[in-house]
């Protein structure tokens, strides 16, 4: 019955949790890339290795499972020309593989495109939420939180959580659910009344948001000192980064901090802004869940595939998009996880 106080406290402990991870991020990212510098060829194809394990152990629920997403990822990875030499590989006669299957499309695919799938086939009558919940009238002071309500959970809640999500998001392929569950867990380890997690105790919501949202800066730090990805998300920087001529890796992080500075500054504007306008339009946010699935996942399909195209100006990709998206579809159906199948594509090159 509270559900404007549990938002509330999502959202500030998204704010500590942005600010927490970015400062960690800052501090620790130039370590780590002078640490990638000393690194040689079979040191690099070794650390590639590991994540790839990692992932296929963590990015799905069978191991076995996530090793085959991760091949179908690496053969992915084999289209187009061979980066030790110049050879085209298995385009099939088609020019625009030629360069290999592009990232953006291949993401958006398997991530977005997958989604719509499965949920077209789970049905798209109706909204998220209906009846009294919909018409359930929120007001800006129900968000606000009271100073003995930040008290009750504690500085020590937020600086754990924090901590714990940036280390998780370091991890290829672990993930925000991971970051949270494990936030969560030590959470109620440390409370005094564990008897009462799973009630939507603030402590709980605290303590998952803030992991959830620390993970997002943990998960940059692989990304722009070693130039691997965390994430689906960083993939997209990953692959926006490519688009502009900039190859993320120790290079770009110790040489071009002129770059890298505004993006350090960006991430920490956007957690302000978020518990922002959480606090001014998240009565309204409220109400797109409100919205019938049909003309929302609709909408959603048609931003996604003017995505793919913005990103190359070619309908092929959308194609590409559509074929990703169906093979992540099929997997997702027999349970295989499909994070592998994108660090596979990624890191199969690189490697």
């Amino acid at each position: 019955g509270e559900g404007a106080k549990a938002l509330g406290h999502g959202a500030f402990a998204s704010l500590v949790g942005g600010i927490i991870g970015v400062t960690i991020l800052m501090f620790l990212g130039p370590f780590v890339a002078q640490g990638a510098l000393l690194l040689h060829s079979p040191d690099r194809f070794s650390l590639i290795l590991l994540a790839l394990v990692i992932v296929s152990v963590i990015g799905g629920g069978s191991i076995a499972k996530g090793i085959i997403a991760t091949m179908v990822g690496l053969m992915f990875a084999t289209v187009g020309i061979d980066t030790m030499e110049p050879f085209a590989r298995f385009h099939f006669g088609i020019p625009q593989l030629v360069a290999g299957v592009a990232l953006i499309p291949a993401v958006i695919g398997i991530f977005a495109i997958s989604e719509l799938l499965v949920q077209a086939e789970t049905g798209w009558k109706g909204a998220v939420i209906t009846g009294k919940e919909s018409r359930q009238k929120l007001r800006r002071r129900d968000f606000i939180l009271k100073l003995s309500e930040l008290k009750e959970i504690g500085l020590r809640t937020y600086a754990k959580s924090a901590l714990i999500g940036t280390a998780v998001g370091a991890l290829p392929g672990a993930g925000a659910s991971m970051a949270a569950f494990m936030s969560y867990a030590e959470a109620k380890r440390a409370s005094k009344h564990p008897e009462r997690f799973g009630t939507g105790l603030p402590q709980g919501i605290a303590a998952a948001e803030t992991a959830n949202n620390a993970m997002c800066s943990g998960a940059i730090i692989p990304l722009l000192s070693l130039g691997i990805p965390g994430d689906a998300v960083t993939a997209m920087v990953f692959g926006v980064l490519l688009i502009q001529g900039m190859v993320p890796g120790p290079e770009l992080i110790l040489d071009k901090f002129h770059i890298i500075a505004p993006m350090y500054a960006a991430l920490m504007v956007a957690a302000i802004l978020v518990f922002i306008s959480l606090m001014i339009f998240g009565p309204y946010y409220i109400k797109i869940a409100s919205v019938n699935r049909a003309v929302l996942y609709s909408f959603i399909a048609m931003i996604a595939m003017v995505g793919v195209y913005a990103a190359a100006f070619s309908s092929f990709q959308m194609g590409v998009a559509l074929f990703t998206g169906i093979i992540a579809y099929f997997f997702r159906k027999q349970g295989y996880p499909t994070i592998p199948i994108l660090m596979g594509i990624i890191l199969g090159p690189i490697a």
